[in-house]
């Protein structure tokens, strides 16, 4: 017996079909890892462009120290930054 992970998804039974998750992140977003990690700039999203992914892909864009690096990843590895959530907050009088 065929896990459902494991069968072809154009061939599954409608029941096993992965149905993708949305994408809670725009390009020009800030993240960073869950597990932390430097602020990064999502740069592009869904890049895979596979109907048939459960986690879709993010592109991004990240410093070390001057230079400039990028990678792609499950959507589901990144949680908005915190650090820039907290710099900008609304000044009250």
């Amino acid at each position: 017996m065929a896990y459902p992970d494991t069968v072809d998804p154009n061939k599954a039974p409608e029941k096993f079909k992965r149905v993708p998750a949305a994408n809670p992140f725009k390009v020009g977003d800030v993240v960073h890892l869950k597990s932390g990690g430097p602020d990064m700039t999502v740069t592009a999203v869904d890049v895979a462009g596979n109907p048939n992914l459960a986690i879709p892909n993010i592109g991004v864009a990240y410093f070390v120290g001057e230079k400039m690096e990028s990678t792609l990843g499950p959507a589901g590895i990144f949680m908005p930054s915190l650090r820039l959530a907290k710099m900008e907050k609304p000044k009250t009088k």
